[in-house]
């Protein structure tokens, strides 16, 4: 969904990647791999050129909650990763408003991409990271850095850019 975002249709290969990728994960006690992965379906269908179908996959994708690994231990979380999510989700949060002015364009097709669809989808990053990290605590904390280092420095690189003017 997320190499999508001109509006094409995501491939069957795709789609067996992400769900089998939820569903290992959640065998493997992420349970919040399976029900994030529906809900980005079921979003996916519902905004600019969504594609229907995507409420079969979220069915399959949330039906991998039934074979899914639920831990009972209670989740620790650091107050040192909460500070360093909260940053990152602050640094991205221009890359989001400045997604609205983008003019890329597809790599397979050459269609220009769909602002909303990719604002959709990077509020969508930031919630999941934000879900992951609260429901699953520092285990899944080391996993999750690299992504947070990207949006992080997303950010970072914007505010450079705005610094030298570069971005209007």
């Amino acid at each position: 969904m997320l190499t999508r975002s001109s509006g094409d249709r995501h491939r069957l290969i795709d789609n067996v990647i992400m769900i089998g990728s939820a569903a290992w994960l959640g065998l493997q006690g992420l349970w919040v791999f399976p029900l994030l992965t529906g809900a980005a379906y079921i979003l996916e269908s519902q905004i600019q050129a969504g594609y229907f179908r995507s409420l079969y996959l979220a069915g399959i994708s949330l039906a991998c909650l039934i074979f899914a690994k639920y831990d009972t231990v209670a989740n620790e979380l650091s107050m040192s990763n909460i500070i360093i999510m909260a940053l990152a989700f602050i640094l991205f949060l221009p890359e989001i408003r400045v997604a609205d002015y983008v003019k890329s364009k597809g790599d397979k097709n050459g269609k220009r991409l769909l602002p909303k669809r990719l604002q959709t989808m990077q509020g969508y990053f930031c919630m999941m990271l934000f879900s992951l990290t609260f429901l699953h605590g520092n285990a899944i904390v080391p996993s999750l850095m690299p992504a947070v280092g990207a949006a992080a420095g997303c950010g970072i690189y914007l505010f450079v850019a705005l610094l030298k003017h570069e971005v209007f």
